[in-house]
């Protein structure tokens, strides 16, 4: 690890500045949210959440759900969902060092079937590529015009790649070299229970470990989670609405990686709303948690996370729509610091 980047040492000790900064994006979504749910109205979209996860290259191998959609009674749903995290963090705890600079790209196709009105099934396929990347530039950007801290960054050379690990043994971990390939296919079954605004989806997800572990796309280990998910339709000023809310517990295969256990269970918690502004044009506004997913002191590895994201949709036509959402940590450093995030969705009987 390059002795001449200054570590942060955990527990994480970030500035006031950026600390009530990220306490003034949580208190304005919870705001949002709440806006959100001031009228009922029985004829306002389902609202579903974005297909969020923690990109950090460690964590984003375990087996987070890919979430189905309640309202689907027939047909197929086709979602093509791609993904990139620009990463730039260095830490330690103890003999703990952790190293990430580069960026994850994650591309993935998702069927979900309607086998009955109440029952479906769901297969993700995912590809993966661990990279210097792109979104250098477009970051240190962001922290110029706005004059937030950059961690750093202007220490490392731009599109660089460099994924360490180290414990009291020594280096567990390095990748330098850009790489693609295959991640963990996932296999999902869903029941909708109930009928109206109150019906719930109750959802069991399995993750076959079919991504290397030595590029960090999979874990090389079998996982399990279990999830609900709940929509409700509302109405603000007048224009259809929703509110929803997600709750999952994980059961993570140990990965095998040196240095690496997996805590389990895991739980998550999504909270959201959307808002159809125009006919065809609506704006999304979420929030995920998480909680440790590793053993270990490192706030990247072995601490809660919170995640915000900001976006919209575009229905293009009746059965085709465009979804775009940016997704910035709240707790910094456990989970990437930007996340752009592109879904495009084909719906047919």
């Amino acid at each position: 690890m390059d002795a001449s980047i200054p570590l942060r040492t955990t527990p994480a000790d970030p500035s006031h500045q950026r600390c009530s900064r990220s306490a003034r994006r949580a208190a304005h979504c919870l705001l949002a949210l709440g806006a959100l749910a001031v009228h009922v109205s029985a004829d306002a979209q389902l609202a579903e959440p974005f297909r969020t996860r923690n990109l950090n290259p460690f964590v984003a191998i375990l087996p987070w759900p890919a979430w189905q959609v309640p309202d689907i009674r027939s047909g197929t749903r086709l979602i093509a969902l791609a993904e990139a995290a620009n990463h730039y963090t260095f830490s330690a705890a103890g003999a703990e060092r952790i190293a990430l600079d580069g960026e994850t790209w994650r591309t993935s196709l998702f069927v979900q079937h309607s086998l009955s009105e109440r029952w479906s099934v769901g297969v993700e396929i995912p590809y993966m590529r661990q990279s210097g990347g792109v979104l250098d530039d477009l970051v240190d950007g962001f922290h110029s015009v706005f004059r937030l801290p950059d961690g750093g960054r202007n220490f490392r050379p731009e599109g660089a790649l460099s994924y360490e690990l180290s414990g009291a043994a020594g280096q567990v971990f390095r990748l330098e070299s850009s790489a693609s390939g295959l991640g963990d296919l996932q296999l999902s079954l869903a029941r909708r229970i109930g009928d109206g605004a109150g019906a719930l989806l109750v959802q069991g997800t399995v993750t076959l470990p079919t991504g290397a572990p030595e590029q960090l796309f999979g874990s090389d280990a079998a996982g399990a989670a279990l999830s609900v998910l709940q929509s409700r339709p509302l109405s603000w000023r007048g224009r259809p609405a929703g509110l929803y809310w997600a709750a999952s517990v994980l059961l993570p295969g140990d990965p095998e990686l040196p240095g690496l256990s997996a805590r389990r269970p895991v739980w998550l918690g999504t909270l959201g709303g959307s808002w159809r502004v125009w006919p065809r044009v609506g704006f999304k506004v979420q929030l995920d948690a998480h909680g440790a997913f590793y053993r270990s002191g490192l706030t990247e590895l072995g601490s809660t996370g919170i995640q915000a994201t900001l976006g919209g949709w575009w229905q293009v036509r009746d059965r085709q729509a465009i979804e775009v959402a940016f997704n910035e940590d709240l707790r910094v450093s456990s989970s990437p610091d930007v996340v752009i995030q592109v879904a495009l969705r084909w719906e047919w009987e």
